[in-house]
């Protein structure tokens, strides 16, 4: 076993995730009560167009928290050996990265150019293979783990 080096661990949060699991709930209930006709006030068609609705609303939610749980399992920790990077994607040899570095990421207005709509930093790790990992700087400290990763292979 190969001496780890370097851990980069991820900042994650878990709040948008919560409020999404008490939402969802709060949904359901929500049409279990006018489905079981609990809620005296929605009555005839209210009471259909709001289970409508509000299952709806619910399958929406759902899938946004699937996608969400998702994503925070894919931010992983990345582990920085002697001979190889671990990552969410798996082990890549420093052999088979090709390049490493921070790319800055503008989105532009389509009214004014000159205008910046949102900016960010991603580390790119480029594999020979044309494989691409990407790390967002709101999740890693970008500055010191491509500076660990350009060590590595220089070494390699």
């Amino acid at each position: 076993m190969e001496e780890l080096l370097y851990t980069a661990q991820p900042t994650k949060s878990y709040t948008t995730l919560i409020a999404l699991i008490v939402i969802l709930i709060g949904l359901v209930v929500f049409v279990f009560l006018v489905e079981t006709k609990k809620i005296k006030g929605i009555t005839g068609t209210y009471r259909q167009i709001a289970t409508l609705l509000g299952g709806l609303l619910a399958l929406i939610i759902f899938a946004t928290t699937l996608f969400t749980a998702w994503n925070l399992h894919t931010i992983q920790p990345v582990k920085l050996y002697g001979t190889y990077m671990e990552s969410f994607h798996g082990k890549t040899p420093y052999k088979q990265i090709q390049r490493a570095g921070i790319y800055n990421d503008k989105q532009q207005s389509f009214i004014n150019a000159q205008v910046t709509i949102r900016e960010d930093n991603l580390l790119a790790v480029e594999t020979r293979d044309k494989k691409v990992m990407l790390f967002a700087e709101e999740n890693y400290d970008l500055k010191e783990l491509v500076r660990r990763i350009q060590q590595q292979m220089e070494h390699k």
